[in-house]
């Protein structure tokens, strides 16, 4: 946002009327990412106040114009809160704060005074702040000082892999020193210590460029072959290959070609695997094995047919000779060639019934016959597979997937009997229940309405909480009509009498636990108190490090089975604002407890594992684009279990995981000023478009809610397909999904929606 003027921080003696509630609604909007509006608060409350809610303002704006950006206004809000209130007890934070900003504003002598001047009031965090230090002195230069930051901070890092971290950058500030002995000194320590093949990789490498750096070009030329020698997979391997080749040292070429390979560089792995196969009488056939992918990668699909065709012709104990198969028929499947492809596979599976990949090549045949809509085709081959491989891991989907092929062809006596072997042959499978549910649904199709009726029932009550279970449930409720989604409660609420909630949760942890008959059981124990993660996390959470607090509760979490301390580790990170791991302690404590359902524990412990947080920002976007809340809710849940700082690996970002390419595209269909990827950890931004896209996605879909579902996690194109392949029917569409994840998504979030309709539908 654009800075504003720096304010000061001399209070009027005027009150508001509620300084309390203008205080929590600054606060509030700090917590939504909102800085801007946090800022305008507090300084109306700096305006308006003395005393103790104006130091408070002081204090936050300061911080608030860090957060948001504008490091100028934060220097000089932080210096004058620290020179005005040198006692308070936020000087500390706010000399750290202080830090930050001169650091990002490229100041970082004064920024070193800062943080020592933090650790002098607090060290809890010591190995953080001195690591900070030495790159500070590494920033101008000051090699000797960092080094001696960087070993204070390894005394007292927690952690293994910052311990690794740490060394890494004591080496390399004694390169930049030109200690280099020095260096390879506390390199070769890594060495001896760590197991991790990524580090060692990237070890090796440094060695030989610090060796390089020393004159000692013979040393850095064996420890770059160091790295290529170990495991190909890792990025620094690569790089060490390249300093190898320019150097013009020979390399094995299978490794060579290898490490090309995971790298992703496949012309260069297929050259160096062909100058591998010339030149080596007796050559590893894995070889063609990874040239095929390297074709089949490139989309060089006639290639590598070519290159599966020489591999299947060698003897069958080739390391990858069933591979290669597969790989054969899924390059022709690219080509379009979809019936010799299947040919190949069923080939395959006919010659080598005993080999592992035997059931992998039949259902990948049937997948081929089901997407060209030859169904009786693709059921003959799941059925065959099912047969064959009774134990195959694939045998009780293939079973479901032959009753649904013959759904779909209209063979309904097929399908009973497929769906009937699966429940008799797999009662205990996951797939088993979609079985009971899809024959349950058939035979009310077929007027069989009571045994319908009956399997149903019995499915809804065994596995209330199942996706196919609440299907069982939502199929009876409107007598046998399909329908995709619950009908969306009228009048939700989302307001309650949390202090009586409290005294039933004491109550029912009291009768299963030791817990004391009296006292606070939401106040947290002296030991997870004084656990150093607790305490870190907790002066985290105060530095505004919000994701690391998360992994420092998260570890504590694990480490805890005693379903008291539990609650109480939910419970305060709850009210710190810091939900996921209030969540995950909430889940870990339900998973101890007596009851079979959480659906009858307290009501405070289900809304602590199915909450509504940022319900100002969710009810207020919704009512705005006319969106159902508890879908929000359900979505948000799935999505990053309310963590504002979640990152996935796919590189989504924030409470409703937008991937930044969707975020810039959102900014530029809403007009939204000076967007940055980095503001989708803000709460209210995050939540603003996710609620965006998602009433886009409805709408293009006449607001059909599983179909949005799965085009907000699988791309909206692909939801239109599979809604128009499964022609209407919200059951089949779910089956036909062809990602998994995607399939997982729209289940679960199905299941969360039952339960917050249940928790917050009204009464």
């Amino acid at each position: 946002s654009t800075p504003t003027a720096t304010p000061t921080l001399t209070p009027t003696s005027s009150p508001t009327p509620q300084p309390a509630a203008r205080l929590a609604s600054a606060h509030r909007a700090k917590l939504n990412g909102d800085y801007e509006r946090a800022r305008d608060e507090f300084q109306v409350i700096l305006q308006t106040q003395s005393g103790r809610e104006a130091v408070e303002a002081a204090y936050e704006v300061g911080i608030c114009a860090y957060l948001d950006g504008d490091y100028a206004a934060a220097r000089e809000l932080l210096e004058q809160f620290i020179a005005r209130y040198p006692q308070d007890h936020r000087v500390g934070t706010a000399h750290f704060y202080l830090g930050e900003a001169l650091t990002a504003m490229g100041e970082y002598a004064p920024a070193i005074e800062h943080y020592n001047s933090y650790l002098a009031k607090q060290d809890v965090l010591a190995d953080l702040i001195y690591t900070r230090i030495g790159d500070n002195y590494e920033a101008i230069g000051d090699h000797e000082a960092a080094v001696e930051a960087y070993k204070r901070a390894l005394d007292c890092a927690p952690d293994l892999g910052q311990q690794y971290d740490l060394r890494e950058k004591i080496a390399l500030a004694y390169s930049a020193w030109e200690h280099y002995d020095e260096a390879i000194a506390w390199l070769q320590g890594i060495v001896e210590r760590s197991k991790n093949v990524y580090r060692l990789a990237r070890i090796w490498y440094l060695m030989g460029q610090v060796y390089r750096a020393a004159g000692q070009e013979d040393r850095a030329l064996d420890a770059f072959a160091q790295a290529v020698n170990g495991d190909p997979r890792p990025g620094y391997a690569h790089a060490a290959l390249v300093a190898l080749v320019e150097a013009y040292v020979e390399v094995d070429e299978y490794r060579r070609g290898l490490i090309d390979y995971y790298a992703g560089s496949y012309s260069a792995a297929i050259s160096a695997f062909n100058r591998y196969m010339e030149n080596t009488s007796d050559y590893n056939p894995d070889a063609h094995y990874y040239v095929a992918l390297c074709y089949f990668n490139s989309k060089s699909f006639d290639l590598a047919v070519q290159e599966c065709d020489k591999a299947i012709s060698l003897p069958s104990t080739a390391p990858h000779w069933g591979d290669m198969w597969l790989i054969k028929a899924r390059a022709l499947g690219r080509l379009g060639r979809s019936d010799e492809a299947v040919e190949v596979y069923l080939r395959f599976a006919e010659e080598n019934p005993d080999h592992p990949l035997a059931p992998q090549a039949q259902w990948e045949a049937a997948q081929m016959r089901e997407e060209a809509e030859r169904f009786i085709e693709a059921a003959n081959i799941y059925t065959t597979l099912a047969d064959k491989h009774l134990n195959a891991r694939l045998a009780p989907a293939a079973r479901f997937r032959a009753g649904l092929c013959r759904y779909r062809a209209g063979d309904l006596q097929g399908a009973d009997i497929s769906w009937q072997d699966l429940i008799n042959g797999y009662p205990a499978a996951p797939e088993s229940l979609r079985g009971r549910y899809w024959l349950g649904r058939l035979w009310w199709q077929e007027g069989k309405v009571r045994q319908a009726g009956d399997m149903l029932k019995a499915l809804a009550d065994e596995h209330p909480r199942n996706y196919y279970g609440l299907r069982a449930a939502h199929l009876i409720a409107n007598n046998g009509q399909v329908k995709p989604w619950p009908t969306p409660p009228t009048a939700p609420h989302f307001t309650a009498d949390e202090e009586a909630e409290k005294r039933e949760a004491a109550e029912w942890l009291r009768k299963w636990t030791n817990a004391s008959a009296e006292g606070d059981l939401t106040a947290v124990s002296a030991d997870v108190a004084n656990d150093l993660r607790f305490r870190r996390g907790m002066e985290m959470l105060a530095l505004g490090m919000r994701a690391q607090a998360r992994d420092e509760f998260d570890s504590l979490r694990r480490d805890l089975d005693d379903p008291l301390k539990l609650y109480q580790l939910a419970w305060t990170t709850r009210e710190l604002g810091l939900y996921a791991p209030s969540l995950r302690a909430t889940i870990n404590l339900v998973s101890l407890a007596p009851e079979n359902s959480i659906l009858d524990m307290p009501r405070l412990i289900q809304r602590m594992a199915f909450p509504t947080y940022y319900s100002d920002l969710v009810i207020g976007e919704c009512t705005e684009k006319g969106l159902d809340p508890l879908l929000v809710f359900a979505l948000i849940r799935q999505e990053s279990v309310f963590d504002d700082q979640a990152v996935s690996w796919a590189g989504a970002v924030g409470l409703t995981q937008i991937i930044p390419s969707t975020g810039q595209w959102i900014a530029e269909m809403t007009g939204w000023p000076n967007y940055d990827d980095k503001m989708l950890t803000r709460p209210y931004l995050n939540v603003k478009f996710g609620t965006w896209f998602l009433e886009r996605i409805l709408k293009e879909n006449e607001g059909n809610v599983p179909v949005a579902l799965a085009g907000y996690n699988g791309g909206p194109r692909n939801a239109r397909h599979w809604w128009y392949i499964a022609d209407g029917d919200p059951d089949l569409f779910v089956e036909l999904i062809d990602s998994a994840e995607a399939t997982q998504y729209v289940r679960e979030i199905y299941r969360h929606y039952a339960v917050y309709a249940g928790l917050y539908g009204g009464s």
